[in-house]
C-alpha cells in the first residue's frame, strides 16, 4: 500500500509550489539575483507552516490521544488529568510556530505544565526557539544592536527587535557569567577541571593582562586572559576569559578555563619549558605553577 501525504501538509507544498511557478511566470528572462530573492521569499514564507505540519507529526503529546493520558507532575510527581488546551506562539528560524497543546495541572502543588513544551524544549515562558535563540545571541556578540538586528532580518528573514537582540544577550551575557563563576568555586575546591577536559596541544600557554576601556558610565579594567598551546615557539589552539570583575574573581575563572584546557590533569604531565612569572598577584599562579601537574609557560603582566 502506498503511502500519501497528509492533506494538510500537501496543501502547503501545492500552494508553495503554485508561487514559485508564479514568481517563474511573472521574472521571465531575469537575472539570478532577482529569481533567487523571490525564491526565497516565497520558501521563507511557507517554512513555517511546513514546521507546524513536521511539529504536529512528530510530537506524540500534541496527539488527540492525549487527552486520555495521566501525566506525572514535574514539581511533585502527582499523576494529573489533561484539563484543557492551550495555545502558544514561539519565533523560530523557520518564523513563528503556532501551537496547540494539552495542558495539565497538579492538584497536589498547584503547577500547570505541558508535556509537549518539554519533549520540543521549550522553557516557560520563552519566545524564541534555542535555534534562534541561538543566531540573536551569535548576532548580539558580534557587532552592534541596531546593526544585528538589520543583519538578522536580511540573512535569516526573521525580524528581532535590537531591544529584542539586547536583552536576550544580557541574559546570556548573565548565565555565562554565573557558569564560569561557578566553575571558578568548584576547581578551587576539587583542584580538578569543572568541565570535560580539551587539552591544549604542546606546552600549555597562560597569559593574563588588563586594559582600560571606557565604557558608558566612564573608565573601567578589563581583565582579560589567554590560554592555549605553544608548539615551535607559535600559539596554537587558543581560548579566552575576560570580565570586568575584581581580579579576585578574574583569577578562580582564568584558573577553571586553565584546568579546562589540561593545567590540572596528571595523565598530561610532560616535560617542557619553565614556566616564567612577570607580576606580583594572581589567584591563578598558586594552582598553574609547573609543579602543580602540567608544565605552563605563564605570562602576568601589568594593567594597561
Amino acid at each position: 500500500m502506498t503511502e500519501t501525504l497528509p492533506d494538510s501538509m500537501l496543501a502547503r507544498l501545492v500552494a508553495l509550489g503554485w508561487a514559485l511557478l508564479e514568481r517563474a511566470r511573472q521574472h521571465r528572462d531575469a537575472t539570478l539575483e532577482v529569481l533567487e530573492h523571490e525564491v526565497l521569499g516565497c520558501v521563507r514564507a511557507a517554512q513555517g507552516g511546513l514546521l507546524e505540519e513536521v511539529v504536529e507529526r512528530s510530537t506524540t503529546s500534541l496527539g488527540l490521544a492525549q487527552r486520555r493520558v495521566r501525566q506525572a507532575c514535574p514539581g511533585c510527581g502527582r499523576r494529573a488529568k489533561m484539563r484543557d488546551w492551550r495555545g502558544r506562539t514561539v519565533r523560530t528560524v523557520c518564523g513563528p510556530l503556532r501551537l496547540e497543546r494539552p495542558w495539565y495541572h497538579c492538584a497536589g502543588c498547584g503547577q500547570g505544565w505541558s508535556p509537549a513544551d518539554a519533549t520540543l524544549g521549550l522553557a516557560p515562558r520563552a519566545r524564541l526557539s534555542v535555534g534562534l535563540q541561538r543566531w540573536v545571541s551569535e548576532v548580539g556578540l558580534e557587532t552592534v544592536f541596531r546593526q544585528g538586528s538589520r543583519h538578522l532580518a536580511e540573512l535569516s528573514g526573521q525580524a528581532v527587535s535590537p531591544e529584542s537582540i539586547r536583552r536576550h544577550s544580557q541574559r546570556q551575557g548573565a548565565a555565562l557569567a554565573a557558569a564560569s563563576e561557578a566553575a571558578g568555586v568548584r576547581v578551587l575546591a576539587t583542584r580538578e577541571a569543572a568541565e570535560p577536559v580539551d587539552p591544549a596541544p604542546g606546552q600549555l600557554l597562560v597569559e593574563t593582562d588588563g586594559v582600560q576601556v571606557h565604557f558608558h558610565r566612564g573608565w573601567g579594567e578589563v581583565k582579560l586572559g589567554l590560554v592555549g598551546g605553544y608548539v615551535d615557539g607559535e600559539l596554537v589552539a587558543p581560548s579566552y576569559v575576560a570580565t570586568r570583575a575584581p581580579v579576585e574573581a578574574f583569577g578562580p575563572r582564568l584558573l577553571a578555563e586553565a584546568a579546562r584546557r589540561g593545567a590540572l590533569d596528571p595523565a598530561l604531565r610532560r616535560p617542557g619549558l619553565a614556566a616564567r612569572r612577570r607580576a606580583a598577584t594572581t589567584v591563578a599562579w598558586s594552582l598553574l605553577r609547573p609543579d602543580s601537574h602540567r608544565p605552563v609557560i605563564a605570562s602576568f603582566q601589568d594593567a594597561l
